[in-house]
């Protein structure tokens, strides 16, 4: 059964946490990588926002700064990150 456009308190009721984004954020470190696309696609695009601001500043511990000057485009706020490729078949590079 499909679940779409989900609250947070639905989803923790559903799924018996206290935290829905904290249980996302294992299954994705438990490479559960299907079972976390599905949580993210149940959840109502707000929740999805929250999840995302959930990321930088829980578990990331990230701050936004302005910059003057960025590499693309105009003055922003901009964000510090760190990105990990990962290469599904190492045959083709």
């Amino acid at each position: 059964m499909k679940r779409y456009s989900k609250t947070v308190a639905q989803q923790c009721r559903y799924y018996e946490v206290g935290n829905i984004f904290e249980y996302m954020v294992e299954t994705y470190i438990n490479g559960n990588f299907s079972s976390f696309r599905e949580l993210y696609h149940e959840l109502n695009k707000e929740a999805r926002k929250d999840f995302i601001d959930f990321l930088f500043y829980e578990v990331g511990n990230a701050q936004p700064y302005f910059s003057h000057c960025p590499l693309f485009g105009l003055p922003t706020e901009v964000e510090d990150c760190d990105i990990l490729f990962t290469n599904d078949n190492p045959i083709k590079i």
